[in-house]
């Protein structure tokens, strides 16, 4: 919940993560408009990341006993984690030109953002290294 002129109001989580993903390309565009200008290489990644005091939880299950009116997932087995990838498609009005088809856009406007919950927020800076030649990136992006 955040508050606004002391009302109680819910975001949406897919307004944050892109305002997040907005951010933190903005700030990567930066860094590379910079190297480029000293001829410096880049050295680093950008990653989306939101933190949250929200417990974390996902779910396994067998889809075809989902039940969509009820909203119910008999017999799935949850469990709580430290950390969740938000995979979502946000657009950029502008970064289109290149497109030939809808999945072309599609595949430009997907970005990921990290979902850390507060208390694994240590953890997380500690043991996550993003290193872009190891197949972690793989793993969190999907490619």
């Amino acid at each position: 919940m955040v508050r606004k002129n002391n009302q109680r109001t819910q975001e949406l989580l897919e307004k944050t993560a892109a305002e997040v993903v907005r951010a933190t390309e903005a700030v990567a565009q930066q860094n590379v408009d910079i190297h480029r200008q000293q001829r410096a290489r880049l050295s680093g990644v950008y990653v989306p990341v939101i933190v949250t005091t929200a417990r974390l939880s996902v779910c396994d299950f067998d889809p075809s006993r989902f039940d969509p009116a009820a909203g119910e997932i008999p017999g799935g087995d949850f469990n709580e984690v430290g950390m969740v990838r938000f995979a979502k498609s946000f657009s950029h009005p502008t970064s289109y030109g290149n497109a030939a088809q809808l999945e072309d856009v599609a595949a430009m406007s997907g970005h990921s953002v990290l979902i850390v919950q507060s208390q694994f927020f240590p953890e997380f800076l500690t043991r996550w290294q993003f290193d872009l030649h190891h197949e972690l990136a793989g793993v969190l992006w999907g490619s």
